[in-house]
C-alpha cells in the first residue's frame, strides 16, 4: 500500500522556513492560523483553503473577491485566543455579510475576551492592574484581524474529522498523535481504548510509513473509510496516508532530534481536518516553536524528591462529617511521621478537621507543599 512518500512532490521546505523566519523578525515563537495554513501548503500536508485576511473595518474587502463559494467563515486572529468560539471569534456569513460581520469581531471580541478573563481570574500579570476598560482596549490593540476563509462541507455525524498534532514531551521527545478529531477528541482519547482511540510515535525511531500501518488500528480509520457500522467510505486509503506520512516528514525536519533542524516545534496541532470531496481538508491549527539554541528542561529531580520524600502534605477531598477516602488519607499520614503542623487540608467552611488545619482554597495555603 503506501510506501515512502516523493518529497519532490509539492514539498517546499525552503517555504515553511521562511514562514517561521518571518514570525520571529515580529517577535513571535507561534504561528498564526493562515500561516499554520500557508506552512501546509508548503510541505503538501492536505487541502489547504484559500483566506483572506482583514486587518481593519475598513478592509481590505477587495481580498475576498477572490474567494470562491457564496458561504464563508469569519475568525479572529489575536494570539490570546485559542478557542474561538469562547469569545464569539467564529461566525458563518454570505458574502454579503462579510464586511459588517468584520467590524462586529474587531470591535466586539477584545471585550468578550476581557470579561471572560476577568470572571475566570485568569487577566496575565502584566495586565492586573489594567480597568476592564483598558485591558479591553490592549486586547484590540493586540488583534490582527479577520480571516476569511470559504466553507467546507463536510459530512456530519461521529468520526468524520481527523485529528493530527505532535507535542515536544521532556520524557520523550517529539511525539506525533493521530486520531478522531472535532470538539471531543479530548473526550474520544479518554473514554475509547488507548489503541482504538488514535496513533502515537515518535518520528525518527520509525520512519513516515509506519504512521499509517498503525492508524489503520484506529476507530478514526474504520469511521472515514466506511469499515464501521453505518458509515459510508469518505477517503481513500492513499490520501490519508499521504497526509499523515507529510506530516510525519514535517513534525522530523523540525524535531529536537534532528541535528539539521533549522527550528524546534514544541506544539502543532490540526483540528480538524474534514473530509471535502474525498480529500482532507484543514480547518483549524495552532504551532509553536522555538530557536534551537533554546536548552531543554533539565529533569525535576528536587520535585520527584519531593515526590517520593515530602515534608508537608495538603489533602483535598477530606470531609469533616464521615469517614471518606480523603479522611481515610489524612489520618493515615497522622498514624505515620506527619503531625498536624506538617500537614494542611483544603476545605471551605471548616476551620479543623482531626488536629489539621483548613483552608479555603489552594491559593489560600500559607506555603507551598511538597
Amino acid at each position: 500500500m503506501a510506501g515512502r512518500i516523493n518529497l519532490t512532490v509539492k514539498t517546499n521546505f525552503q517555504q515553511a522556513d521562511q514562514i517561521l523566519r518571518t514570525a520571529v523578525d515580529d517577535g513571535r515563537y507561534y504561528l498564526h492560523e493562515f500561516e499554520v495554513y500557508d506552512l501546509l501548503q508548503a510541505i503538501g500536508i492536505g487541502i489547504v483553503r484559500k483566506y483572506a485576511l482583514i486587518t481593519s473595518p475598513d478592509g481590505p474587502f477587495d481580498a475576498v473577491k477572490d474567494l470562491p463559494g457564496d458561504r464563508f467563515v469569519l475568525k479572529i486572529v489575536h494570539p490570546r485566543i485559542v478557542h474561538k468560539s469562547d469569545v464569539g471569534g467564529i461566525r458563518f456569513v454570505d458574502r454579503s455579510e462579510i464586511p459588517d460581520v468584520t467590524r462586529q469581531l474587531l470591535a466586539g471580541v477584545p471585550g468578550n475576551l476581557a470579561r471572560l478573563l476577568i470572571k475566570r481570574n485568569e487577566v496575565p500579570f502584566e495586565f492586573g492592574n489594567l480597568s476592564s476598560v483598558d485591558l479591553e482596549s490592549q486586547f484590540a490593540a493586540e488583534t490582527v484581524g479577520v480571516m476569511v476563509t470559504p466553507f467546507v462541507k463536510a459530512p456530519s455525524g461521529f468520526g468524520n474529522e481527523l485529528f493530527v498534532g505532535m507535542r515536544d514531551t521532556r520524557e520523550f521527545g517529539p511525539i506525533i498523535n493521530a486520531g478522531l478529531g472535532g470538539l471531543d477528541t479530548e473526550l474520544f482519547a479518554r473514554e475509547i481504548q488507548p489503541e482504538r482511540a488514535s496513533v502515537t510515535i515518535s518520528p525518527g525511531v520509525s520512519d513516515e510509513s509506519e504512521i499509517f500501518r498503525v492508524f489503520q488500528g484506529t476507530l478514526a480509520y474504520d469511521t472515514l473509510t466506511g469499515r464501521a457500522r453505518g458509515h459510508k467510505r469518505l477517503v481513500n486509503d492513499e490520501v490519508i496516508a499521504e497526509l499523515l506520512e507529510r506530516f510525519h516528514v514535517l513534525i522530523w525536519r523540525y524535531s529536537p532530534l534532528n541535528p539539521d533542524a533549522p527550528f524546534h516545534f514544541t506544539e502543532c496541532e490540526i483540528n480538524p481536518f474534514v473530509c471535502h470531496d474525498g480529500k482532507l481538508a484543514a480547518v483549524d491549527g495552532l504551532l509553536r516553536f522555538k530557536d534551537v539554541t533554546s536548552p531543554r528542561p533539565s529533569p525535576p529531580s528536587a520535585k520527584i524528591g519531593k515526590l517520593l520524600n515530602p515534608e508537608r502534605i495538603c489533602v483535598i477531598g477530606v470531609s469533616g462529617k464521615s469517614l471518606n477516602i480523603g479522611r481515610v488519607i489524612l489520618r493515615n499520614l497522622l498514624l505515620g511521621d506527619y503531625t498536624p503542623e506538617t500537614l494542611a487540608i483544603v476545605k471551605p467552611n471548616d476551620d479543623m478537621v482531626d488536629s489539621v488545619r483548613c483552608y479555603p482554597s489552594v491559593a489560600h495555603l500559607p506555603e507551598k507543599f511538597d
